[in-house]
């Protein structure tokens, strides 16, 4: 190792026990880490953090939206359809949201698109279409998601339908293309 490495890291040593300042902005809560395993609720205002001991996670708390990747679904009936949904939520626990999950909007992606499935595949097409409608529909998908949803520290403030539409699926097989079902 050259002198220079040696003195390059020492200095980033020694930048690590100094203090830094660091701004919570109104919409944001964050969790502090102290020496790993401490975990302390950082509020919005002005804190200083120290690198060497501290590790300070900040993530916004207010309204939020995700937009889910359509899913190829069948319901009730044997229809083949394609749903896609955005939900809209706020953390409300950033210490569950954070602490308490790996990977706190991957989990609220998964649990969105089960809720999703589970109210797409229990109800006929016609139920979707035309007997609920997209108003009960999403009045539904919102209710399920938001209490799957509130033991991770996140409130649904909607979750709605954006792509519904019965579909074709074909599978690929080998070079011949094979119907699967149609709509």
């Amino acid at each position: 190792m050259s002198m220079w490495a040696v003195i390059g890291e020492l200095l980033h040593f020694l930048a690590a026990w100094i203090p830094r300042p660091q701004i919570v902005r109104a919409n944001e809560q964050g969790i502090a880490f102290w020496f790993g395993k401490y975990v302390r609720v950082v509020k919005p205002g002005y804190r200083i953090s120290w690198p060497a001991i501290m590790d300070l996670e900040i993530l916004p708390v207010a309204r939020q939206i995700i937009q889910l990747n359509p899913l190829t679904l069948y319901t009730k009936d044997c229809k083949s359809v394609i749903a896609g949904a955005v939900v809209v939520y706020s953390i409300t626990d950033i210490r569950k949201f954070l602490v308490e999950n790996h990977d706190a909007e991957e989990s609220i992606v998964e649990i969105a698109g089960a809720t999703l499935r589970e109210s797409i595949v229990s109800k006929t097409l016609e139920q979707v279409q035309v007997t609920d409608g997209r108003a009960s529909a999403d009045k539904t998908l919102t209710k399920k998601c938001a209490k799957a949803l509130a033991d991770f520290g996140v409130e649904v403030e909607t979750m709605r339908l954006t792509d519904f539409a019965p579909t074709r699926v074909l599978n690929l097989v080998g070079s011949d293309l094979v119907n699967v079902t149609t709509a």
